[in-house]
């Protein structure tokens, strides 16, 4: 399954309420100035701002995108900032399409469907978690 059908591109709605707790191996000092990429396959689609010094950040944004990718994956991403040098990757969370976008069995027209999840990141608790609300439209 994947985020395009015959009928073209699909949108995502209302990826809101982001928020994270992290607890990384890389974070030196207790302090991290965390971000959240969302890419569909290998495209960024979403960036939010970095939140300076905070191991527990909170993103009250709202995106709305529109999807024209193949892929079976929706992957969040949590990011910390260095002016210095490139980001390090704190942990990584796939959600499966096929979870987000589903069909009318009748009519084979997509529904619309939102998930807020908790989930782990980079399937291990020592990295910390990230919550989320991501709508299909």
């Amino acid at each position: 399954k994947n985020l395009k059908n015959k009928e073209g591109v699909k949108s995502i709605r209302g990826v809101r309420r982001i928020s994270a707790a992290i607890f990384p191996k890389f974070i030196t000092d207790n302090v991290s100035d965390p971000f959240v990429k969302v890419k569909v396959g290998h495209r960024r689609i979403l960036k939010t701002h970095t939140v300076m010094d905070n191991l527990n950040p909170v993103w009250n944004e709202n995106f709305y995108i529109n999807v024209c990718d193949y892929s079976n994956h929706i992957q969040f991403e949590v990011r910390d900032f260095d002016n210095a040098s490139k980001s390090d990757h704190l942990g990584s969370h796939n959600l499966p399409a096929e979870q987000l976008v589903r069909y009318d069995n009748e009519t084979l027209k997509p529904l619309r469907v939102g998930i807020e999840r908790k989930a782990v990141l980079d399937n291990k608790e020592s990295h910390g978690t990230i919550e989320y609300y991501i709508g299909f439209v």
